[in-house]
């Protein structure tokens, strides 16, 4: 984008869509492990988007070290959750003041993307 561009975001769906993802131990260096710790920790992802328009990510390494793939997926989910959460809130009660907000469905609803099976299996079962 340059001063006389600009770019225009046009609202398409109805609902919030979150994608994640992380990087197992990603950065992680033999030659530096016993000096730095943190290359041991994945680096995780998410952009949230409403009504197709992004309206939060994060790109950060995680405060704790994940010792598989599936662990480290998951804790990216649990993060991105952490914040869709209270979104979904804050529309429904938009919505229950007399707010309009881009929908046309009374209830709100998430999508979740996530590429580790693993991950996505734990996160569907009822209990986690």
């Amino acid at each position: 984008m340059t001063w006389n561009q600009s770019m225009i975001l046009s609202p398409t769906k109805e609902s919030f869509e979150c994608w994640a993802d992380a990087s197992h131990a990603g950065e992680w260096n033999h030659a530096d492990a016993m000096l730095d710790a943190t290359t041991a920790k994945s680096r995780m992802g998410y952009m949230i988007f409403y009504a197709g328009c992004p309206i939060l990510w994060a790109s950060k390494l995680q405060t704790k070290i994940a010792l598989s793939s599936t662990t480290s997926e998951y804790i990216t989910l649990l993060q991105a959750l952490c914040k869709v959460i209270p979104l979904t809130s804050l529309i429904k009660e938009a919505q229950q003041h007399g707010i309009d907000v881009h929908t046309n469905h009374a209830k709100v609803w998430c999508t979740m993307f996530e590429d580790n099976t693993g991950a996505a299996g734990i996160a569907r079962v009822p209990k986690m």
